[in-house]
């Protein structure tokens, strides 16, 4: 009998104990699942103040980066007048990509206000945000969840030029320094999926049609992601109905060096 009472009693404890095991074992879960959760909302409230930092108060941040633009002055200045448009009419920020031997790209050394004046710019454009490439650089580097980035690709139809390769290769681009993250990897093929083609220039650029292609282009690139990466291989600006592309106005030390030249003469 006294066996069988102690057995008893062993039992009890031992329940007891795994009882109290699992009473330990769900306080630990129960601990990690909040430092998990007051993490993600730490990160959030920590993004939310970096985009603040970047891009206003109660503003998200959203980017048009036009990372390689075609050609060299002063073709390269019409297109970027073009991306400008674009950007106001995505209701995005346009990054002031780096400039360097006449051309603008992201993997050129000089920022954007070496050639061009952007307080001028500015002007022409007040309902357009504009932020250097450095500041951008800044933004993805600081952000701990990194931004969502999609690729779009715009060309005209039947136009001889070619990338050299159906990829996009973020290193060539120098794209890598930033960084974006994607959420598929298709966004780095040029293909249906990203090309956008416009048709013959011809048709296009008539002004009826040219209203009809830029609600069509609108509804293309009208895209969640906090990152827009766009280039294109088009010979003339995109936005003829709007009206006569204007030059945009070159930086104040290059015109001085200018008439300086000039006065030499």
């Amino acid at each position: 009998m006294k066996k069988f009472i102690n057995f008893i009693k062993f039992i009890k404890f031992f329940i007891l104990i795994i009882f109290l095991w699992n009473i330990i074992i769900y306080l630990i879960h129960f601990n990690e699942e909040k430092i998990i959760i007051n993490s993600k909302s730490k990160t959030l409230i920590d993004d939310n103040e970096i985009n603040q930092k970047y891009c206003g108060i109660n503003k998200e941040c959203k980017f048009l980066f036009a990372y390689h633009v075609p050609e060299q002055e002063t073709s390269a200045n019409f297109h970027f007048y073009s991306f400008i448009q674009l950007a106001e009419l995505l209701n995005r920020t346009i990054i002031l990509v780096n400039v360097q031997h006449s051309r603008l790209s992201s993997c050129n050394k000089f920022p954007f206000n070496f050639y061009y004046n952007v307080n001028e710019i500015k002007k022409m454009f007040p309902n357009v945000n504009f932020i250097t490439q450095q500041n951008f650089l800044n933004w993805t580097k600081e952000r701990y969840n990194k931004p969502i980035t999609i690729h779009k690709y715009i060309k005209q139809e039947g136009n001889p030029l070619i990338l050299n390769t159906n990829h996009l290769e973020l290193k060539k681009e120098c794209l890598d320094q930033f960084d974006l993250k994607f959420n598929n990897n298709d966004d780095l093929i040029i293909n249906n999926k990203t090309t956008i083609n416009l048709g013959p220039k011809d048709v296009w650029r008539t002004y009826s049609n040219n209203i009809l292609m830029i609600d069509n282009l609108i509804k293309l690139l009208n895209v969640k992601e906090e990152v827009l990466l766009i280039r294109h291989l088009l010979p003339v600006p995109l936005f003829p109905s709007k009206g006569s592309v204007k030059k945009l106005p070159y930086a104040n030390h290059l015109i001085e060096g200018t008439n300086h030249a000039s006065d030499q003469f």
